[in-house]
């Protein structure tokens, strides 16, 4: 389990009945997260049936607070990374949906060994909707800014993004750990990305570097991955173009 601290400065709760909990109450939450970021909520929600409409709005959220967890689920360490979210929770058919947009800045990931795996400038996702029941979600346009990926082959074979992949305690490999909701992404945009590739398993050991690596992906599915439109184009070790 993951425990977050949370430092609230005020909450405000009006209109409760607890003899009516069918009416609607006013709900507002002011919070900041010792970690760093703040926390905002605002609006109103019937308790039975659950039944909300709240703003939310979270900025800075440093996401280095889920170090531990995410080194421990899928074997990589979450180095820092800084959250923004603003939206709105409602209620939908079988649970919730969150409606709004959100972006992470400044993201840098090592793999187990402490090895540099990648990350970006910054991720934005705009007309982001997440539904809990059943788990999906769908994002309009996401917008890529100077992202950055190692791939490596060690001389053993093992393959860095391998550590990806769900993991159990004792460390075994077990992609069926984690269930992965459905998503559908409208327009990936990537820019200024740069991906490098070391194959160190080979008795000549061959690197490879993609710059300036931008151009737009279309229709993505995780349904229908292999639909995708894709357009790129980047420079290979600084020179060869290519489209």
């Amino acid at each position: 389990p993951v425990e977050l601290g949370v430092d609230v400065n005020s909450v405000v709760v009006e209109n409760l009945v607890i003899t009516d909990l069918a009416s609607p109450v006013t709900v507002q939450l002011d919070a900041n997260l010792p970690s760093g970021g703040a926390v905002r909520v605002n609006g109103e929600t019937k308790i039975q049936p659950l039944d909300p409409a709240l703003d939310i709005e979270a900025n800075g959220v440093a996401l280095g607070m889920l170090r531990t967890h995410v080194k421990e689920l899928v074997g990589i360490d979450l180095v820092r990374g800084v959250l923004t979210v603003s939206g709105r929770v409602l209620a939908a058919a079988d649970g919730l949906v969150f409606r709004g947009e959100s972006s992470v800045d400044d993201l840098w990931l090592l793999d187990g060994s402490g090895e540099a795996l990648g990350g970006f400038e910054r991720l934005s996702l705009d007309q982001l909707e997440v539904a809990t029941t059943p788990l999906a979600a769908s994002v309009e346009t996401v917008v890529l800014t100077r992202p950055e990926g190692r791939v490596s082959i060690a001389e053993d074979g093992t393959i860095n993004l391998l550590e990806l992949m769900p993991i159990e305690s004792e460390g075994v490999v077990s992609p069926d750990t984690v269930s992965l909701p459905d998503l559908n992404i409208g327009q990936i945009e990537i820019s200024a990305g740069r991906l490098s590739f070391r194959d160190d398993s080979l008795s000549d050991p061959v690197t490879m570097t993609i710059d300036e690596l931008g151009g737009t992906l279309g229709g993505w599915s995780s349904d229908e991955v292999a639909k995708a439109a894709v357009e790129l184009s980047g420079k290979i070790n600084g020179s060869a173009p290519f489209t």
